[in-house]
C-alpha cells in the first residue's frame, strides 16, 4: 500500500472571511458551472449559491461522510441544490467548469496546475485559499489578503 497525504488531511473549513472575500471579489460573476474541488460540508457553495443562485454548482469530496453531510444541509433548500460527488479532486473533470473553487495544501499545487494547465478552458477562474500554484504562462494571478492570509485568484489566458 502506497502512502498518500491527501487521503488522511483533516477537514478544515474554509473561514467565512475568505468566503466572503472570494464573492466580494466578483470573480465568479458571470460564472455558470462552479466547481469546489474538496467542498468539506459544502460551506463555500452554500455562499456561493446566495450570490450566483441561477449557477450550476458541483462539489467533489473524497470523504463520504463530509459529501453526506453537504447533501443532508441542501435536503430541504428548494430549487437549484447544488451537486455533491464522492470522488478523488484529481479524477474529476474540470473541462466544463467556469470557475474552480477550494482550499488545497502546498504539496498538492503542482499536481492541480498540471491539472488546470490541461483541463481547464480559456477564461476559466480559480481561487485557492492559502495557498499559490505554482506561476504559469497559463494564467494571469491576482490575489486579495485576508487578515494575514490572501486568496490566490487565477484566469486561465
Amino acid at each position: 500500500m502506497i502512502f498518500n497525504i491527501h487521503d488522511i488531511l483533516p477537514f478544515i473549513p474554509t473561514s467565512k472571511k475568505s468566503i466572503r472575500a472570494i464573492i466580494d471579489s466578483d470573480i465568479l460573476n458571470g460564472k455558470k458551472m462552479i466547481v469546489d474541488l474538496g467542498s468539506g460540508t459544502g460551506t463555500m457553495l452554500a455562499v456561493i449559491r446566495k450570490k450566483y443562485p441561477n449557477a450550476t454548482l458541483i462539489g467533489v469530496e473524497k470523504k463520504l461522510f463530509l459529501v453526506l453531510c453537504s447533501r443532508i444541509r441542501f435536503l430541504f433548500s428548494g430549487k437549484n441544490k447544488p451537486l455533491f460527488i464522492c470522488g478523488d479532486l484529481f479524477d474529476y473533470s474540470v473541462t466544463k467548469a467556469d470557475a474552480i473553487v477550494g482550499f488545497w495544501i502546498t504539496s498538492m499545487m503542482p499536481q492541480l496546475l498540471r491539472k488546470f494547465e490541461t483541463e481547464c478552458k480559456k477564461g476559466s477562474v480559480i481561487t485557492s485559499n492559502w495557498f499559490a500554484l505554482p506561476e504559469s504562462p497559463q494564467f494571469t494571478q491576482q490575489n486579495v489578503v485576508v487578515g494575514n492570509r490572501k486568496i490566490w485568484m487565477y484566469v486561465k489566458q
